[in-house]
């Protein structure tokens, strides 16, 4: 007598497997996308010199990628520094160039009134003395009336001359600070550059990764650190538990003639799919060890090569775990054998001497 199962439990389970199936699909395809790019790349790379001279590997290559986005960042913000205290100089600039009328006119009319002073010698400049202390000369002499109403006259205008100086000389050491500043900042965005010459060259071969970043399908580049051989592995088992599910599907048609197992456990078949195909992998990869001639998966085949056998593994893993004794049947057996006859080679032939016979010496 079957046994009726509660409705909600059996949409739970059924909304479990579609969600399970969709997750499978996904990351199956994410990785076979990421692997295809990296394979791309890991071509691109193969006339690429490191910093050494020697030919780079992709792990080189993909860290002086991931160096080369904060070598970027550190150049943009060397960038940003670099305008910033450019546009400050020019400021520095506008504002010293805006004093030039004003420090004209003051310094026309003192200098004016300090010629006069000069030729009556009514005070005492020093040849060598600066313009403001002129200013500071005049300022602590004691003029007659008339000059000294047209001192307070020069004194009480605003700006005097020694307020235009002063701010002159503000505008000027603002300048050239901002001058100084502009070439340090040019300085910082020079080593930038050069020192991510040989990161930057790299990361022109990584464009595909930077398109995958953005799109949902390769899962924003999650995959994309594994280094090759660890992606192949992470591959081959996506593929064999994509390839079970889709054998759970097919399995469904009635007169299928694919002479796929039926079993119970969906999820169960999934994940065996999955580690079948990861050990059909390493037997391949294993080469004349395992399999007895030369056929394996070299280091360079194409990622499709490793997605179509991880795909194949999960769809009869019934068939792959056959085949897989087979294989351990020959290499264990081929080893008992050579076991065998190196102990037969070592067993001594009791039907000849222990010793060689010695020559008998000719009389």
């Amino acid at each position: 007598m079957n046994e009726t199962r509660d409705p909600s439990i059996v949409f739970a389970i059924g909304l479990a497997r579609v969600l399970l199936s969709i997750l499978v699909v996904y990351a199956f395809l994410a990785t076979l996308i990421t692997a295809s790019a990296q394979q791309s790349i890991s071509a691109g790379l193969k006339d690429v010199n490191n910093e050494d001279g020697k030919l780079v590997t992709y792990s080189q290559a993909y860290l002086a990628y991931k160096k080369s986005d904060l070598l970027k960042k550190t150049r943009d913000q060397a960038w940003r520094e670099h305008d910033a205290e450019r546009r400050a100089m020019e400021k520095a600039r506008s504002l010293r160039a805006g004093l030039e009328p004003a420090i004209s006119a003051e310094s026309d009319a003192f200098f004016s009134f300090r010629d006069r002073l000069r030729s009556q010698a009514l005070c005492e400049f020093s040849p060598t003395a600066s313009k403001l202390q002129d200013w500071e000369t005049v300022q602590s002499c004691e003029l007659k009336p008339r000059d000294q109403k047209i001192w307070d006259g020069l004194v009480a205008r605003p700006p005097n001359f020694k307020q235009v100086m002063e701010n002159a000389s503000r505008a000027e050491a603002a300048y050239y600070e901002a001058k100084s500043s502009v070439e340090r900042s040019k300085e910082a965005l020079d080593e930038a550059d050069k020192q991510g010459q040989w990161a930057l060259q790299v990361a022109r071969k990584f464009g595909d990764f930077d398109l995958l970043r953005g799109s949902w399908m390769a899962a924003g580049g999650l995959f994309e650190g594994f280094p090759p051989a660890t992606l192949q592995i992470l591959l081959a088992f996506m593929s064999g538990a994509f390839g079970a599910l889709i054998a759970q599907i097919l399995i469904v048609y009635p007169e299928n003639q694919l002479g796929l197992t039926k079993g119970e456990g969906f999820e169960a078949r999934i994940g065996l799919g999955g580690m079948v195909a990861v050990c059909v992998y390493i037997i391949l990869g294993s080469g004349a060890v395992l399999l007895g001639d030369s056929s394996s998966l070299e280091g360079d085949a194409n990622v499709m090569t490793f997605a179509g056998v991880g795909v194949l593994a999960g769809m009869f893993s019934d068939r792959v775990a056959a085949w897989l004794s087979e294989r351990a049947n020959f290499f264990f057996e081929a080893r008992g054998k050579s076991g065998a006859d190196d102990e037969e080679a070592a067993e001594p032939n009791p039907h000849l001497p222990s010793k060689p016979l010695e020559k008998r010496a000719r009389t």
